[in-house]
């Protein structure tokens, strides 16, 4: 906790009043509440096949938890300095996967009930003429040949959250940030680049609106939505009959959450209010939309068939790669 405490403390030249030291950095009450958080909280998420969820969590009503070595003792000063309690925390099982429309995506026999609901119950989104879109490539054969940004051909099909072998998807995204951390792009990779732009407006199923629900996370399509394309490639068999659903019902394509929407946005994706999920509650709705990332999978080959042109094609030099690191506990 020394470490982040370090990192957000402010440099004062003024006496501690807790330990006396002179020329430390120091903490406010409201900057080591956040440190806490960020080391307690976010630094005890535990990710599942589906959903995610703390391990610990703090606040002043909890009559707090006995911890034994480093973490007792700074669990100990937390107290003192904020009456903040550290304990061990008891997810919603919805936190953890457990939602109805989820597990009955999960079972061949029920996926198609819970797919058609999708189609009904999601928006339409118009990608207007002229709108602009990147798609990335790593070490093509022909990096300045258009037709390398196109869907990939038949004998690289098969690997991704939607495609299988003779259904051709392009990926892309209208972030360039995010196009580069799709492709699980190394340092030594050649990087290209190819600017597209829209030749007719292309209707998309949008995966990523919240949709209007009056149940409980149990019962969320929503939820059980976001939490497949959070998922790793356990999901994959979900995504795919979802994509060719939607390629069947004439779309274009879907909008859909990127699987890296929590490193690009810096915010835990699976966010509650008084236990029930933030998303459900409209005061939080936009801010819940920013935490997720948008990635675009097109149908076929849009490019060979005129409905994307390329404007331009540029290398990308990785300059430099920051993180953002944050510290938790372990063997609570």
């Amino acid at each position: 906790m020394r470490y982040s405490a370090n990192q957000a403390g402010t440099t004062d030249p003024s006496k501690c009043l807790r330990c006396g030291t002179i020329g430390s950095r120091k903490l406010t009450r409201g900057i080591l509440v956040e440190v806490a958080l960020g080391f307690f909280v976010k630094g005890s998420f535990e990710r599942f096949d589906f959903g995610a969820a703390p391990m610990l969590e703090i606040n002043e009503t909890n009559s707090g938890d006995e911890f034994s070595g480093a973490i007792g003792h700074d669990a100990e000063i937390l107290r003192q300095i904020t009456d903040l309690r550290v304990f061990h925390y008891g997810p919603n099982l919805w936190m953890l996967g457990h939602i109805e429309p989820l597990e009955d995506l999960q079972d061949q026999s029920r996926r198609r009930i819970i797919i058609a609901r999708i189609l009904e119950e999601y928006p339409t989104k118009i990608l207007r003429e002229g709108s602009e879109l990147y798609r990335l490539r790593v070490n093509p054969d022909k990096p300045n040949d258009e037709k390398q940004y196109d869907s990939p051909p038949a004998n690289k099909q098969g690997h991704g959250r939607f495609c299988r072998v003779g259904k051709p998807i392009m990926y892309a995204s209208q972030d360039l940030e995010t196009c580069i951390h799709e492709v699980r792009a190394a340092v030594d990779d050649r990087l290209y680049v190819a600017t597209l732009r829209c030749e007719t407006d292309l209707r998309l199923l949008d995966l990523t609106a919240i949709p209007t629900e009056q149940v409980t996370d149990f019962e969320s399509l929503d939820l059980a939505v976001l939490f497949t394309f959070l998922a790793g490639e356990h999901a994959y068999k979900i995504t795919r009959a979802i994509a060719d659903a939607v390629e069947e019902a004439g779309f274009d394509g879907v909008v859909y959450p990127s699987y890296f929407s929590r490193l690009r946005s810096g915010a835990e994706t699976v966010g509650t209010v008084f236990g029930m999920s933030a998303r459900r509650h409209t005061l939080w709705q936009e801010q819940e939309n920013r935490k997720v990332v948008r990635n675009l999978a097109l149908f076929g080959r849009p490019l060979k068939r005129r409905k994307l042109s390329a404007l331009g094609i540029n290398s990308v030099m990785l300059e430099r790669v920051e993180y953002h690191i944050n510290l938790g506990p372990v063997g609570f």
